[in-house]
């Protein structure tokens, strides 16, 4: 109950914090080794909200873009064109810049994973490559089917 209200429609029953252990990956082939991996979130019903900080320490020829991993997978249904965030929260250090645009946070329906992107001038997306010595803040929010 909250305040005094005990309707089960208004009842917290889903409430979680916790460290993800990230992983970070080549979308088609190479590897990245992180330093860095400090984040964590916090799962209220259908709504995580992440915050942190990786470091890249090296490469082995990443191709086909980056993604980060997620500790619960993105909502499956397809509102808002694959879109389930409360915000594009990311900060990029040491991090090549294309067309003057930082790489943005990207995530399909029903992925356990983020894709980090160039957005293009023309408003095309372009693979964003992680380098060693990248280093990437976090504060997003999602949602989950549960």
């Amino acid at each position: 109950s909250f305040n005094g209200d005990t309707a089960a429609a208004n009842a917290l029953n889903d409430y979680e914090e916790g460290n993800h252990a990230a992983s970070m990956t080549a979308g088609a082939s190479g590897s990245m080794v992180i330093g860095r991996n400090d984040l964590a979130y916090t799962k209220i019903g259908n709504m995580v909200h992440m915050t942190g900080e990786i470091n890249v320490s090296s490469v082995s020829s990443p191709q086909g873009g980056t993604r980060v991993s997620l500790p619960f997978a993105t909502a499956s249904h397809t509102v808002d064109r694959n879109m389930n965030w409360g915000g594009q929260g990311m900060v990029c250090y040491s991090v090549a810049q294309y067309e003057d645009n930082p790489p943005s946070l990207y995530a399909n329906a029903g992925e356990s994973h983020v894709n980090l992107l160039y957005f293009r001038d023309d408003a095309a997306f372009y693979d964003f490559n992680a380098a060693a010595g990248d280093t990437f803040m976090f504060s997003f929010s999602y949602k989950t089917d549960s």
